[in-house]
């Protein structure tokens, strides 16, 4: 890398017109490239710091976009921020559908931002002065964080609501370092519309696992304004601490099982897409022989494990099978998530 090391560092791009608009671009790649963003990751990049000049001359006619890279432990961080004085933009939550570049822009709005940075924010603009400031940033994803293993045995079912070809349902299954990210996600009602908006949905989950938990939820809520929602449940479980967090909303069921006092969660109504505000977490101990089930509501909520317990004795895809067998219903979509010890598993802390 032939990077100046010195961080904080920062670049300052006066933006008056397109020539000025390819210089920035041209800067952005220059500095991704050197920080190790990968080629499609820079493209991404590009893509932003484009979005974010061209809306400067169309809509303000010009300003600076500041370009600034961090380094904390060797985490690198990209960010952009663009300021300019323009009419002003009263909530980045009401213009993210794509779509807001309304003069011959990209056409392709704050949406495409959120989507591809980690962090989207509208800063407040100083007494006085009128105009626009908005800040992004994205760090370099180590390569090597995603392991493909653990100790835990994950299972999922899901189908489309009978006589659909397109399922409003998705899932997301990811484990990084010692942990493991699991998510269910339905898009409102079912057919195209409902999987849209669960796309939309576990897109932006994949792309962005290593954020914080309320981070994710408020990017997943932007990335479905233009959608008709959906309610989601997230849990991170953490085998080396012995801990899981959970937050969801709507109504997405999850029932936990363990050597602690089993439970259901409740969580928070609503849908993501419509700006659901500050999510919470709930902690709890993870035990190696623990169960956790997590499912749409195209599957029933009137069953319980002690009607068959052998049950539990099947692999985590087994029982996941059965239970949308059993209980799923013929008018919704249905998926079942499940997580449970490995067979065979070591599960002792080193």
């Amino acid at each position: 890398m032939s990077m100046d090391r010195t961080c904080p560092k920062t670049e300052h791009v006066i933006v008056e017109n397109s020539a000025d608009v390819h210089w920035a671009v041209s800067k952005v790649k220059k500095i991704a490239r050197e920080i190790g963003f990968d080629a499609t990751e820079q493209e991404e990049l590009v893509v932003c710091a484009k979005e974010l000049a061209m809306n400067m001359v169309l809509h303000a006619e010009g300003g600076i976009l500041s370009i600034r890279v961090k380094c904390e432990l060797m985490d690198w961080e990209i960010e952009f921020t663009a300021k300019d004085n323009g009419p002003g933009l009263r909530s980045i939550d009401e213009a993210i559908a794509d779509g807001l570049s309304s003069r011959g822009g990209l056409g392709i709005g704050l949406g495409t931002l959120n989507r591809f940075m980690d962090s989207l924010d509208l800063l407040p603009v100083p007494e006085g002065q009128s105009g626009t400031r908005i800040r992004c940033t994205r760090k370099l994803k180590k390569r090597e964080r995603y392991a493909v293993s653990g100790p835990l045995d994950v299972g999922v079912a899901s189908r489309p609501c009978p006589g659909f070809n397109l399922n409003g349902d998705s899932y997301v299954v990811r484990i990084i370092d010692n942990r493991l990210m699991v998510c269910v996600i339905d898009g409102l009602g079912h057919g195209q519309f409902a999987h849209k908006a669960a796309s939309a949905a576990q897109k932006y989950v994949e792309d962005h696992v290593h954020l914080e938990i309320e981070a994710l939820f408020k990017g997943v809520d932007r990335s479905c304004r233009a959608t008709r929602g959906v309610v989601m449940a997230l849990a991170l479980i953490d085998w080396e601490r012995n801990s899981i967090s959970l937050a969801g909303v709507g109504n997405i069921e999850v029932r936990y099982r363990g050597s602690n006092p089993g439970f259901s969660y409740v969580f928070k109504r609503g849908f993501l897409g419509a700006g659901v505000g500050r999510v919470s977490i709930s902690e709890h101990v993870w035990e190696a022989n623990d169960l956790l089930i997590m499912h749409s509501d195209g599957i029933s909520s009137k069953w319980s494990l002690e009607d068959d317990p052998t049950i539990s004795l099947l692999s985590a895809k087994q029982m996941a099978l059965a239970l949308l067998r059993n209980y799923g219903r013929d008018n919704d979509d249905a998926t079942i998530l499940i997580v449970k010890k490995a067979d065979g598993a070591d599960t002792t802390k080193r």
